[in-house]
């Protein structure tokens, strides 16, 4: 029940904020800028305080946000977008893992981590969007790339190497490695992205 809720919450989110950012790509690049700050704010409290019961509200808010835009991306044919399908289907099963207590340290963990590496990519497809000044655009791709590469390919790359053999649910652990060999990828494209803005 309190899933729906959430859910109809993301829904009017968006149709409210269709108010005042016309253009459909920059209002859902906003939600999506939005869930990543409060997942942030929230895995990080629990980061800090390890409270068993704060993991319900992380749970919650992200489990809702990632049903409402696999619905979103499906319901608007945004097949371009089906990697992110996939990633959010590995996050609803890691969230379902969180709730049912298992590997909850880890979990929200690699949330935090995982979304603060997310936030250039908001930044830098709104500023392409507004179209900035180009020069400024490539300097935030560039920081963008450093900032994706630490939090992806350094930071989880050594909660991946510390826990890969200790966590018990081999299933979990290979899917979660799914979404980590995706950030190479990402990382990958970011850099042919730099380096085309470099060389003109």
């Amino acid at each position: 029940m309190y899933l729906f809720i959430y859910i109809l919450l993301w829904n009017k989110f968006s149709q409210s904020t269709k108010k005042y950012i016309i253009d459909k790509k920059i209002n859902k690049n906003l939600i999506s800028f939005s869930h990543s700050v409060v997942c942030c704010l929230l895995s990080y409290n629990n980061y800090n305080n390890n409270n068993t019961n704060n993991y319900m509200y992380l749970y919650y808010f992200s489990t809702s946000y990632f049903i409402w835009d696999t619905l979103y991306i499906l319901y608007n044919k945004e097949w371009s977008n089906s990697l992110y399908v996939y990633h959010h289907l590995v996050c609803l099963y890691a969230l379902n893992q969180l709730v049912n207590n298992n590997n909850c340290s880890l979990i929200n963990e690699v949330f935090l981590i995982g979304e603060i590496s997310n936030f250039f990519n908001f930044i830098v497809y709104h500023t392409i969007k507004i179209k900035v000044k180009t020069y400024i655009i490539n300097c935030l791709k560039v920081i963008q790339l450093l900032w994706f590469s630490f939090f992806r390919l350094i930071w989880i790359t050594n909660i991946v190497y510390n826990n890969f053999l200790i966590v018990e649910n081999r299933v979990f652990v290979y899917i979660l490695l799914t979404i980590h060999l995706l950030s190479i990828v990402w990382i990958y494209k970011q850099f042919i992205s730099v380096k085309k803005c470099l060389m003109y």
